[in-house]
């Protein structure tokens, strides 16, 4: 993957400004159907080169407990910061926002 595209994308989303990724491990980023921690090596090239852009911050964002995000982190990328045990907080903060609101909640997955 080129450099440059990604350059060019996040320099339209950001004008400036850090960029927060939060990304979803199972069923998203990892295929669980070709293995527990399965990523595809071009989803790895995509991650080191985000990785290493300044102001681009990305942070996993899993259902799994700790012991399941290690495991992820010994087969793939050392991540030193994740969102553990996050399904239930969403459904929880999502029910909370359209009660609070009376607005259904949309959540756009990236």
């Amino acid at each position: 993957m080129d450099s440059k595209l990604i350059n060019d994308f996040l320099g339209t989303l950001s004008k400036g400004k850090n960029i927060v990724l939060s990304i979803d491990l199972d069923n998203t980023l990892v295929n669980r159907k070709k293995g527990d921690n399965y990523i595809p090596e071009e989803t790895v090239e995509i991650i080191k080169l985000l990785r290493q852009e300044p102001g681009i911050y990305l942070i996993p964002n899993t259902g799994r407990d700790i012991i399941g995000f290690g495991s992820f982190v010994k087969e793939n990328i050392d991540f030193s910061d994740a969102v553990l045990g996050s399904g239930s907080l969403i459904k929880i903060a999502s029910w909370v926002i359209a009660e609070l609101t009376r607005e259904p909640l949309l959540i756009v997955p990236l």
